[in-house]
This record gives structure tokens, C-alpha cells and sequence, in this order.
């Protein structure tokens, strides 16, 4: 299942880069920050249903290919066999980004990160009832598209692949996201 999303993300990426024109100059410059509001959708793994939520980074780009950024990200889900089991989900991530500039208004971008995976589960059944907190260890991988909608904003859309740790509320594994951001640059 994992490998079939990969694969339909990796093609949704290259069909949608192909038609879009001029991408972005590989001009050298100094720092400049962003903040780039995102919202996603979370494929959390086999245990829990496809989830929408958010995401803001904060960040520095370097010569306007190199970028590191603090992102969170946001979103709740429950599992597939018992509705009222909920999870809330929140990685904190620091990342870096390397931006390849195709066009001068076309760029791809591939990136790591490392952080946290905070959990935050909520059980309510008849006769019991469970609430707890955990945090992993989590990494991952992210490749998407920029295109330059005006001089300070871009529209970005990535797809990741995050790895966290095992918890109390859920085991080891992969979780995928797609996301679509908007980018603004100071």
C-alpha cells in the first residue's frame, strides 16, 4: 500500500511540473526569511484513517537554494476499528531544504528533517476510558515543487515520508503527507 502511494505521489509531482512555465533564476544572494502556512493531508499508516490538517514553517534561506526551517505540523485522526479511539498527532520538525531551480519560475526542492512526534491519544468507551500523552523520536524525507507566484511568494507542494519511533499509543512506522503551501519571503 505504501509503495503504491509513493509511486502515485512521485507521478502527481512529475505530471505537474511538466506543463508549469519558467521557473525561478539561480541568482545568489543573502538570507531571507519565510513563513509558509500549508495545509496537508496524513495517510498515519494501516491503524488510522486518512487525515486533513495543518502546517506552519519558519525559516532561513541561504543563497536562495539552501533553507532551514522549524515546522509543525498538526492534524487528528482515529483508528480504522474503533471510532472512538481518537489520536492527535503533532510532529515538530527541524529541517533542510535544497532547492534545484529548473526555470525562472520553476524550482524542485528535496529535504530531511529530525524532530519530535507528540501523540496525544483519547479513548472513550462505556465503561472505561484512556487519555495520554507520548512523544517519539520521528525523521523523514520530503521532494515537491516550487513555482514563483510573485516576487516574496511562492506556492509549494511537497510530498513526505516520516518515520517515528514506538510508543504507548502507536507502533513504529511510516507515515506519509502531502501538503500545499503558500510561501512568503522577508
Amino acid at each position: 500500500m505504501n509503495k503504491k502511494i509513493g509511486t502515485l505521489l512521485v507521478g502527481a509531482l512529475v505530471a505537474v511540473s511538466a506543463p508549469l512555465a519558467q521557473a525561478q533564476s539561480r541568482t545568489t544572494g543573502g538570507a531571507e526569511f519565510y513563513a509558509q502556512p500549508s495545509a496537508i493531508v496524513a495517510f498515519p499508516g494501516s491503524d488510522f484513517d486518512v487525515a486533513a490538517g495543518g502546517a506552519l514553517a519558519l525559516g532561513v534561506t541561504l543563497n536562495r537554494v539552501n533553507s532551514f526551517e522549524l515546522e509543525i505540523i498538526h492534524f487528528q485522526t482515529q483508528e480504522k476499528n474503533d471510532s472512538s479511539a481518537k489520536v492527535k498527532f503533532t510532529p515538530i520538525m527541524l529541517g533542510y531544504k535544497y532547492r534545484i531551480p529548473l526555470r525562472p519560475q520553476l524550482s524542485l526542492q528535496v529535504g530531511a528533517s529530525v524532530g519530535a512526534l507528540l501523540e496525544n491519544a483519547r479513548v472513550i468507551h462505556y465503561y472505561w476510558g484512556y487519555t495520554g500523552n507520548q512523544t517519539a523520536l520521528a525523521g523523514g524525507v520530503q521532494g515537491g515543487i516550487v513555482y514563483a507566484l510573485a516576487e516574496k511568494v511562492s506556492l509549494d507542494l511537497s510530498a513526505r515520508v516520516q518515520y517515528s519511533a514506538k510508543t504507548d499509543i502507536t507502533t513504529a512506522g511510516n507515515m506519509a503527507m502531502i501538503g500545499v503551501g503558500l510561501n512568503f519571503r522577508f
